[in-house]
Protein backbone atom coordinates (compact mmCIF):
# COMPACT_ATOMS: atom_id res chain seq x y z
CA UNK A 1 0.00 0.00 0.00
CA UNK A 2 2.53 2.71 0.73
CA UNK A 3 4.89 1.45 -2.49
CA UNK A 4 1.56 2.36 -4.82
CA UNK A 5 0.90 5.80 -2.61
CA UNK A 6 4.55 6.30 -2.87
CA UNK A 7 4.51 5.64 -6.79
CA UNK A 8 1.29 8.17 -6.92
CA UNK A 9 3.30 10.93 -5.18
CA UNK A 10 6.44 10.75 -7.19
CA UNK A 11 4.47 12.49 -10.65
CA UNK A 12 2.94 15.08 -8.18
CA UNK A 13 6.20 16.48 -6.72
CA UNK A 14 8.11 16.33 -10.20
CA UNK A 15 5.46 18.22 -11.46
CA UNK A 16 5.43 20.50 -9.20
CA UNK A 17 8.99 21.02 -9.01
CA UNK A 18 8.82 21.30 -13.13
CA UNK A 19 6.25 23.98 -12.67
CA UNK A 20 8.30 26.32 -10.37
CA UNK A 21 10.30 28.49 -13.07
CA UNK A 22 12.16 31.66 -11.87
CA UNK A 23 12.84 34.81 -14.42
CA UNK A 24 15.29 37.72 -13.33
CA UNK A 25 13.59 40.73 -12.25
CA UNK A 26 12.54 44.17 -14.60
CA UNK A 27 15.77 45.40 -15.93
CA UNK A 28 16.76 49.33 -15.59
CA UNK A 29 18.53 50.79 -18.14
CA UNK A 30 20.51 53.30 -15.46
CA UNK A 31 23.46 55.20 -16.74
CA UNK A 32 26.46 53.70 -15.20
CA UNK A 33 30.12 54.42 -16.02
CA UNK A 34 32.23 51.72 -14.85
CA UNK A 35 30.81 48.17 -14.22
CA UNK A 36 31.13 45.88 -11.23
CA UNK A 37 29.96 42.23 -11.46
CA UNK A 38 28.81 41.44 -8.31
CA UNK A 39 28.34 37.62 -9.62
CA UNK A 40 29.10 35.50 -12.65
CA UNK A 41 27.05 32.74 -12.33
CA UNK A 42 23.95 31.86 -9.79
CA UNK A 43 26.78 29.72 -7.77
CA UNK A 44 28.25 33.11 -6.44
CA UNK A 45 24.63 34.53 -5.13
CA UNK A 46 22.67 33.57 -2.35
CA UNK A 47 20.83 30.01 -2.72
CA UNK A 48 17.69 31.80 -3.32
CA UNK A 49 18.66 34.34 -5.28
CA UNK A 50 19.98 34.58 -9.17
CA UNK A 51 22.73 35.96 -10.84
CA UNK A 52 21.24 38.43 -13.54
CA UNK A 53 22.85 40.92 -16.24
CA UNK A 54 22.23 44.44 -15.49
CA UNK A 55 23.71 47.38 -17.48
CA UNK A 56 26.43 47.99 -15.04
CA UNK A 57 26.97 44.64 -14.44
CA UNK A 58 25.75 41.49 -13.16
CA UNK A 59 23.81 41.46 -10.05
CA UNK A 60 22.28 38.69 -7.36
CA UNK A 61 18.86 39.43 -7.57
CA UNK A 62 15.80 37.57 -5.51
CA UNK A 63 13.42 35.79 -8.35
CA UNK A 64 10.15 36.51 -9.64
CA UNK A 65 7.62 34.04 -11.30
CA UNK A 66 6.82 35.89 -14.25
CA UNK A 67 8.27 36.58 -17.39
CA UNK A 68 10.10 40.35 -17.67
CA UNK A 69 13.38 41.62 -20.08
CA UNK A 70 15.39 40.57 -17.10
CA UNK A 71 18.10 38.49 -18.20
CA UNK A 72 19.31 35.55 -16.08
CA UNK A 73 23.54 34.72 -16.55
CA UNK A 74 23.75 31.08 -17.70
CA UNK A 75 27.20 30.29 -18.93
CA UNK A 76 29.86 31.16 -17.15
CA UNK A 77 32.02 34.13 -18.52
CA UNK A 78 35.62 32.87 -18.03
CA UNK A 79 36.23 37.10 -18.97
CA UNK A 80 33.91 37.51 -16.24
CA UNK A 81 35.72 38.66 -12.80
CA UNK A 82 33.61 39.51 -9.62
CA UNK A 83 34.38 42.55 -8.22
CA UNK A 84 36.81 42.15 -4.43
CA UNK A 85 34.29 44.53 -2.66
CA UNK A 86 31.37 41.26 -3.28
CA UNK A 87 33.63 37.84 -2.79
CA UNK A 88 31.88 36.03 -0.09
CA UNK A 89 34.02 34.47 2.65
CA UNK A 90 33.00 31.95 4.77
CA UNK A 91 33.06 32.75 8.52
CA UNK A 92 34.55 30.43 10.75
CA UNK A 93 32.23 29.56 13.35
CA UNK A 94 32.60 30.70 16.97
CA UNK A 95 33.86 27.98 19.16
CA UNK A 96 33.09 28.42 22.87
CA UNK A 97 34.99 26.28 25.20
Amino acid sequence: MKFVFLLALIPAVLICIESYVAFCPKRYSWPCFRKVNECCSDYDCDPIQLCCFENCGNTCQFPVSFPTDGIKVNKHDPHCRVDPMFIRVPIPPIIKG
